[in-house]
């Protein structure tokens, strides 16, 4: 199948199958903007035209989510939010911590730590979670970062950043 998306936007995207046709979608719409509206399905030959909500009554969401990351900002300045209640998220397994490089802003040093106070939101999110392992990377192309130590309890006590070389690439 083939996306193809006008320039502009101006008018509706369109699918093509293999050989070229371009296949109609199926529209799914409320028939207004209410909690209590009826689903309309059209362009469907199979399904009914209208579906009245009551029939999702005491249905369960058993949507879930797998895998998540945080950005952590290194500047001690400009603090960034940790993700509150993934102890929410059903499903949720593993967790990607994202270290920037602005601490690298301070120095010319090509190897880092950051250090806990600035890990200490993350560490609380993550370990009041259902999060089972969770993975340190960088959010810099040109810089590296792993765990420098876990803590009794699995917090992270730094993480350090190394500058990786150029030539790498």
């Amino acid at each position: 199948k083939t996306l193809s998306v006008p320039r502009g936007g101006l008018t509706n995207s369109k699918v093509k199958d293999s050989v070229g046709n371009v296949i109609t979608p199926t529209v799914i719409d409320t028939t207004s903007v209410t909690r209590t509206a009826d689903i309309q399905v059209s362009n469907d030959p199979i399904a009914k035209a209208t579906y009245n909500r009551n029939i999702l009554k005491g249905h369960q969401d058993f949507g879930s989510i797998s895998k998540i990351g945080m950005y952590v900002d290194t500047s001690g300045v400009n603090f960034t939010n940790p993700i509150e209640g993934l102890n929410n998220l059903t499903g949720l397994k593993k967790a990607d911590l994202i270290v920037g490089a602005e601490a690298a802003e301070y120095t010319n040093a090509k190897t880092l730590t950051v250090g806990k106070n600035i890990l200490k939101r993350y560490n609380t999110a993550l370990l009041n979670s259902r999060v089972e392992k969770w993975d340190i990377l960088s959010g810099s192309l040109t810089w590296a970062a792993v765990p420098l130590k876990l803590g009794a309890s699995g917090e992270v006590e730094g993480v350090l950043l190394t500058k990786v070389d150029y030539k790498e690439y």
